[in-house]
């Protein structure tokens, strides 16, 4: 972006819904009309490494082994969101994604509490846009019956090479954990789980569709 990147409270949603695009397989379920459908009625994030193959409004990520991915992506793509980054998600060498990052969230000044990017998002747009109707998808909360956790494992090794816990129990635990984060640390009003197969039932599921027809 041109200038200085800002803070994320500076960032305008003007539609009422806002859509997140999480990092469970069944994201990729949802069809190239569905998701026309609902990046049409919604401002849409997506997380991570989502700018591979599930385009969004605004790209989530807060660690350093995926802004060193997002740098060498975007040395090859045109980047074509909004990027939302962690403060201090980079490293001396990736200071090339940093300066094409459009807004930034601090932990602390921002009130984060937690580790995973879903509910670090989620407990930024319940602070700074509350009034918002968000729709989750993706939030799968378990292993898919080939072993798949990430949909983005399908497109790309890079995340799985870097990441230590492969085992599927380990891989449990971290679900676990992420689940009593978002209990914990963020509110289940004006937010849907639109994944209906989710075991996740701290948000009330609903169907996208019948969602944006409230």
């Amino acid at each position: 972006m041109e200038g200085k990147p800002k803070k994320i409270r500076d960032l305008v949603i003007d539609k009422k819904f806002i859509s997140i695009l999480a990092s469970g397989p069944s994201s990729m379920l949802l069809g190239v009309e569905n998701l026309y459908h609902i990046r049409n009625s919604s401002f849409v994030f997506t997380m991570n490494y989502a700018p591979i193959q599930l385009k969004g409004d605004c790209n989530i990520f807060s660690d350093r082994k995926v802004s060193e991915f997002l740098q060498d992506y975007y040395l090859k793509n045109r980047k074509d969101c909004l990027l939302l980054s962690k403060a201090d998600a980079f490293g001396e060498h990736t200071q090339k994604i940093r300066n094409q990052v459009d807004y930034f969230f601090d932990v602390k000044e921002d009130e984060i509490r937690g580790n995973f990017t879903i509910g670090t998002l989620i407990q930024l747009i319940q602070k700074y846009w509350p009034d918002k109707v968000i729709l989750v998808f993706g939030l799968d909360m378990k292993v898919g019956p080939n072993n798949e956790v990430k949909w983005y494992d399908k497109f790309t090794d890079y995340d799985k090479g870097k990441r230590r816990l492969l085992n599927i129990k380990q891989e449990m635990a971290k679900i676990e954990a992420s689940t009593n984060q978002l209990k914990d640390f963020t509110k289940n009003t004006n937010i849907y789980n639109c994944n209906m197969q989710s075991l996740f039932d701290y948000y009330p599921k609903m169907e996208w569709r019948e969602v944006f027809s409230k």
